[in-house]
C-alpha cells in the first residue's frame, strides 16, 4: 500500500493507552521506515515489535512482517522487546 494516500492507523501502546497516528503520505514502503516514524511520533525507546489486528482470523494480533499487511483505519499494536 506504500503510496501517497493519507492513512490513519490506531496505535495500541499498551493497556487503556491508544493512540491515532495520521500519515499523511500514506503507509512506509518499509518496516523499519513505520517503526522510525512511530518511535519518533510516541517517543518510544528500545527494541518492539509491531503487531497487526487480522480481521481474517477475529481480529486477533499477529506480528507485523510488511506494511503490505496494513491498510488505513487498521489498528496496530506495539510491544516492548524483551531480551532475555
Amino acid at each position: 500500500m506504500a503510496d501517497s494516500t493519507p492513512a490513519r492507523l490506531r496505535v495500541i501502546l499498551g493497556e487503556n493507552n491508544l493512540e491515532k497516528r495520521s500519515l499523511p503520505n500514506g503507509i512506509p514502503e518499509s518496516l523499519d521506515d513505520l517503526l522510525c516514524k512511530l518511535k519518533t511520533f510516541f517517543g518510544l525507546k528500545g527494541d518492539v515489535r509491531l503487531q497487526y489486528m487480522d480481521q481474517d482470523f477475529g481480529n486477533d494480533f499477529f506480528n507485523l512482517n510488511s506494511t503490505t499487511q496494513l491498510q488505513d483505519l487498521g489498528t496496530i499494536k506495539v510491544n516492548k522487546q524483551i531480551h532475555l
